[in-house]
């Protein structure tokens, strides 16, 4: 199965001179596309709600060495309904 990474989605600390991709550009791949889409980069459990609505999943380094369960927990949760 294919799918499709969007990133730097937000500021990342791993990848700091990357350019955002705005949100609109979530907004119109989630109109037009039918396989999975993957935010990346700067994703915590604080600003995954902002992208949720356009994305399957995320990838998430920095906020789980910082603290992976609960940061694993919240995220989770945010996918429950999907």
């Amino acid at each position: 199965m294919s799918n499709l990474a969007f990133g730097s989605v937000f500021p990342s600390s791993s990848e700091p001179n990357r350019r955002k991709v705005p949100l609109e550009v979530l907004k119109k791949a989630r109109e037009m596309l039918t396989i999975p889409i993957v935010g990346i980069g700067g994703i915590t459990p604080e600003n995954a709600e902002q992208i949720i609505d356009y994305v399957d999943a995320v990838a998430v380094m920095s906020a789980l060495t910082e603290k992976p369960y609960e940061t694993a927990r919240q995220l989770a949760k945010l996918f429950e309904w999907k």
